[in-house]
């Protein structure tokens, strides 16, 4: 194997193979970093939260804020960490923000058992661990194509949430028992050796040279000076690929946009089922964990699939899936009924986020990847903001029935337009080679 890890790899036409990926010693280390910030991606939330309930007595308006800090910074951060993850040294970028995480739980732990620590402080608190997220994004989904062979990069996106997920799993509980063993102070303290370990894995990394960030993406032209003015531009840079660029591409952004203009209303509310069904929180995290079990399915189906011709069609059948079971969970009758459901929808959510990155990440040249992977991430962040502002709003009229079945078909109609105009999305494959 070389240094960089990348090696050609024989083909095995139809055999199954769900865990190829991990013969790549640099992925397999990449996958370990992401474990370990998976774990604390999930967790500092709830030991903030926790620890503005039970020191500060914060009414639970005040929840609702410390979620919107850590969402916040997406939409400041992460265009700027795009460019810089296609300028700079990838491994150094994340391993800083695994840092800067680190370094926001060791001063909240500092703080936690003084007098300075304050409602204030939290949100500040809150704003730079969201910081800390927001800049390592584009990162990580720059460094999975650079480091995996594009023949296995549907393999390696779908193997890659399986380590966030089995961080966000793990990590409440893991907080949970620093807790209730010690306080908060000794969860922080936990958090912060948990990501402060991700940086081991990623200190032997070995990441292949890749083609210098020029002004427009190609090796001819001098590469911007890192100023705000070069920075804007080369934002332009990855918005203009998206909007000029390979038309599947343009396609593929109009049903995220869609989807993250319509989030609120397609997004599923636990609350609202426990209103419906008077279910207990044990009812509800079943309903939860029947989720995240259809997720992993999912994962796991993909990562077995060594090629998949037609990976636009499917995208758009997940995507509408995932639209009408919200509406169906929505209308649903029983809590069994709601069960099956809930794991056809992790199917389809967790499927389709996978689709996306690989078929986007294989039409974007490699000196843009970076800033149009941050796009992606900002795009969602506007819809889950959007969801968290409309929640706090606490608008009845924003959370019904019908017009989460108006979302639906407003979804359903773009998606059926951009298919009518582009046809050849349903035929992207996820095999380059095609």
């Amino acid at each position: 194997m070389t240094s960089t890890g990348k090696r050609a790899e024989p083909e095995h036409g139809w055999r199954l193979q769900p865990f190829a990926s991990f013969r790549i010693r640099n992925y397999r280390r990449l996958w370990a970093a992401n474990v370990s910030y998976g774990l604390v991606e999930s967790s500092q939330r709830f030991v903030l939260v926790w620890l503005a309930i039970e020191t500060l007595e914060a009414k639970a308006s005040f929840v609702g804020l410390v979620t919107l800090m850590v969402l916040l910074p997406a939409l400041l951060v992460t265009l700027p960490a795009g460019v810089l993850a296609d300028r700079m040294d990838r491994k150094r970028l994340l391993a800083g923000s695994h840092i800067l995480m680190a370094f926001v739980l060791v001063v909240a732990a500092i703080l936690s058992g003084t007098q300075a620590v304050s409602q204030g402080l939290v949100l500040v608190l809150a704003c730079l661990a969201g910081i800390g997220v927001a800049f390592g994004e584009p990162v990580r989904a720059a460094l999975v194509p650079a480091i995996v062979p594009r023949s296995r990069l549907l393999n390696a996106n779908a193997l890659y949430p399986l380590a966030q997920g089995i961080g966000q799993i793990v990590g409440p509980v893991l907080a949970g028992v620093a807790v209730a063993l010690g306080d908060a102070e000794a969860a922080f303290v936990v958090l912060a050796v948990v990501i402060a370990g991700g940086v081991l894995f990623l200190i032997p990394l070995r990441v292949p040279p890749r083609e210098r960030l020029s002004s427009v993406g190609t090796a001819d032209m001098p590469p911007r000076r890192l100023t705000p003015a070069g920075m804007r531009a080369d934002i332009a840079d990855g918005f203009r690929f998206i909007i000029a660029g390979p038309p599947e591409v343009r396609m593929l952004f109009a049903l995220l946009l869609t989807v993250s203009v319509l989030g609120p209303w397609l997004a599923l509310d636990f609350g609202d089922l426990v209103n419906k069904f008077d279910a207990s929180v044990g009812e509800v995290a079943w309903f939860s964990t029947m989720m995240g079990l259809g997720s992993i399915v999912s994962v796991l189906i993909l990562a077995s699939i060594p090629r998949l011709p037609n990976a636009g069609g499917w995208y758009v059948v997940m995507l509408i899936v995932g639209a009408i079971l919200t509406a169906v969970i929505w209308f649903a009758s029983s809590q069994g009924l709601v069960v099956l459901l809930m794991f056809i929808f992790g199917l389809a959510l967790g499927g389709r986020d996978i689709l996306f990155r690989t078929l986007v990440q294989l039409q974007t040249p490699p000196s843009l990847v970076g800033r149009v992977m941050a796009i992606q991430f900002v795009l969602f962040a506007v819809g889950a903001l959007l969801g968290a502002l409309l929640s706090a709003a606490g608008s009845d009229i924003l959370r019904s029935g019908g017009l989460t079945l108006l979302a639906v078909v407003v979804l359903a109609g773009v998606t059926a337009l951009v298919v009518i105009r582009r046809p050849a999305l349903r035929r992207m494959p996820t095999n380059p080679e095609a």
